[in-house]
């Protein structure tokens, strides 16, 4: 079982969860309590970057998931232009025992769904399309690889 879930404040990580669960087949989920996640194999995640890091709702999501319930997880991020904050939310799933793909997705929308400019997120233009795409591409090949 795969399962698409995010943290969302201005629809841009919500954007790009729904089209990496458009091609699986899926429909993809806010994050709930952790508790509420049913065992899967692959966990798609992501989230926003605020202030350079990630949400506290995402977070506190991956600091309680249950290492029994998660076999391997796929990260990704939306972002002014922050890169990094990924990597905290990766050791504390490895720390869990919990497999983290080696592709991710760090998705530079500068001033989009900015809410402190007014600006609406959630539409992505056909180059950031085309870079979730290639994430989701690079998610099936890893796990091509991990079955060998």
């Amino acid at each position: 079982m795969i399962s698409v879930r995010y943290q969302s404040r201005g629809g841009n990580s919500k954007a790009v969860a729904d089209l990496i669960a458009e091609a699986f087949g899926l429909d993809a989920q806010e994050i709930s309590r952790p508790e509420e996640l049913e065992k899967t194999e692959l966990l798609i995640l992501g989230g926003g970057v605020y202030w350079g890091k990630m949400s506290k709702k995402l977070r506190h999501f991956v600091q309680n998931i249950e290492s029994g319930k998660v076999k391997q997880v796929a990260l990704f991020q939306t972002s002014g232009n922050t890169k990094g904050p990924l990597d905290t939310l990766e050791n504390t799933l490895k720390s869990k025992g919990i497999t983290v793909l080696p592709s991710r997705l760090e998705l530079a929308l500068p001033g989009q769904g900015n809410f402190f400019l007014g600006r609406k997120g959630g539409k992505l233009t056909a180059k950031q399309e085309e870079k979730v795409r290639q994430f989701v591409n690079a998610i099936k090949i890893d796990l091509i690889d991990l079955k060998r």
